[in-house]
């Protein structure tokens, strides 16, 4: 009706956006791949979070997207998952959570990205390419490698109660990591 294709949470073989998409808010599982399109509109502001399961495929935004992402609510996981308001607490924020795959996750040119959450994500590389950009309220990165190439321009880093920080851009280049 509106040209938007709404998606609801659930277990997916794989996920590959070629138009309009909104995710609703929940838990989506997913096996294979996750594309999010080239030249598309995605949203998932109410919370969302894809669990990739077993050896899941590659990760890719493509040039021209713009994505808007939020990781999930602790009050999503309490009312529609029945989780315990601690372990709700501790999943609260996250936007992907994969601690098994290798494959890529790959962010390409002139994408605009808006993404608010935890990407667990401890053995992929994660490469941003082009002149695109990524922000969001509070973004947060665990992967084996970040390869930044281009012009990418990241934003809104946030750092956790006792975590560490690291920091790219200002004026001049530079890199904290804060023990």
């Amino acid at each position: 009706v509106d040209g938007t294709i709404h998606l609801a949470p659930g277990v997916y073989s794989s996920l590959t956006v070629a138009c309009t998409t909104e995710f609703s808010p929940g838990v989506y599982f997913v096996s294979g791949s996750v594309d999010f399109g080239q030249n598309q509109t995605v949203s998932g502001t109410g919370g969302v979070i894809f669990v990739l399961t077993g050896s899941a495929g590659a990760i890719h935004v493509n040039s021209n997207s713009n994505v808007t992402l939020s990781g999930i609510s602790a009050n999503t996981l309490i009312s529609n998952y029945g989780y315990s308001s601690g372990d709700a607490a501790k999943l609260a924020g996250m936007l992907i959570w994969d601690p098994d795959s290798t494959s890529a996750f790959t962010l390409n040119g002139n994408s605009t990205l808006h993404l608010s959450g935890i990407m667990y994500m401890p053995n992929r590389e994660a490469t941003f390419n082009g002149n695109s950009s990524a922000a969001g309220n509070c973004m947060m990165i665990a992967a084996k490698t970040l390869k930044i190439e281009g012009n990418f321009s990241l934003n809104n880093f946030c750092v956790t109660t006792g975590g560490s920080a690291m920091s790219i851009g200002g004026t001049a280049a530079e890199v904290k990591l804060v023990a």
